[in-house]
């Protein structure tokens, strides 16, 4: 098993005299793939097979997952999966050829960081994970947005000052749920500074 197989590793043997083939090259993680132990993380991200990812045992085919992905790169002309963290990639496997049958998730190591367990009455089900604070997110960018928006006022008068901008939400942070441990911590300061 190759193990890295992306476009980088592809090379035009001899383009004037046979100008379609090519040789894969950098052959320094091959291995047998019974050497190579459950869960281990292989392969480039953006050309890294969902089983690798889940933390199935891998055989071969996680190289034919790879040269799909340099395929659909060469067709297209972009990467299929370029520039996005582990959780993106397994979010667009689900989209693009639906989810991974339920054994395969089951047998996976890495499963539960991208699917959770949903208990019914009759079955459990696994189901895709969301994004981690979607909603603290979309407030906190919200909140910046409005404080930019107050900081590049065209009208210099109508710009905040330096004093509104220190107690503007972004900064004090009032937008986002508060974390008990804080509260905690406020209360026991405002303890101290009275006593």
């Amino acid at each position: 098993m190759h193990a890295d197989i992306k476009p980088d590793n592809i090379m035009l043997v001899n383009q004037s005299q046979q100008p379609y083939r090519v040789k894969l090259i950098d052959f320094g993680f091959a291995t047998s793939p019974a050497k190579i132990p459950c869960g281990a993380v292989i392969q480039a991200l953006g050309y890294r097979a969902p089983e690798v990812m889940l933390g199935i045992p891998v055989t071969e085919s996680a190289d034919i997952w790879a040269l799909g992905c340099v395929a659909a790169f060469l067709y297209l002309g972009y990467h299929l999966f370029f520039n996005m963290n582990e959780y993106e990639m397994m979010q667009h496997f689900v989209h693009m050829f639906g989810q991974p049958n339920k054994s395969m998730l089951q047998e996976g190591k890495h499963s539960k960081k991208y699917f959770w367990m949903r208990k019914g009455i009759m079955k459990h089900t696994w189901v895709l994970k969301t994004p981690p604070n979607t909603e603290s997110e979309a407030e906190d960018t919200a909140a910046f947005l409005s404080l930019l928006k107050w900081m590049l006022c065209v009208d210099p008068i109508k710009r905040i000052t330096p004093v509104e901008g220190l107690g503007h939400r972004f900064i004090t942070m009032k937008h986002l749920p508060e974390d008990p441990r804080a509260t905690e911590q406020r209360m026991a300061d405002e303890f101290l500074t009275r006593n």
